[in-house]
């Protein structure tokens, strides 16, 4: 099974496989600046998991291409809440 780091508020920015999470992104109903809430940072132990047999994300479908995109590698997710609507928008990242 794979590993998972929670992170809560700004405290999560830095749990990305990329880039850091910006503190707001752009609601997607409504536009309006969403907060960050919650940051899920899924962690491998090795630079080779399938020697430790571990499952991720990525091996829950295959990544076919257009129309059937899916993770390749470990996942990042940033979940925010926007203050006008209270509707999620989650933006995600990959190794």
């Amino acid at each position: 099974m794979s590993k998972f780091t929670v992170k809560i508020g700004k405290d999560g920015l830095g749990a990305s496989w990329q880039q850091r999470w910006d503190p707001t992104t752009p609601c997607v109903k409504c536009a309006t600046p969403s907060r960050i809430a919650i940051v899920v940072f899924e962690d491998r132990e090795t630079d080779n998991p399938q020697e430790t047999g571990e499952q991720f994300i990525c091996d829950l479908y295959s990544n076919k291409g257009e129309g059937a995109y899916w993770f390749h590698d470990c996942a990042a997710f940033a979940i925010y809440l926007c203050p006008e609507c209270f509707t999620t928008t989650c933006l995600n990242n990959q190794a």
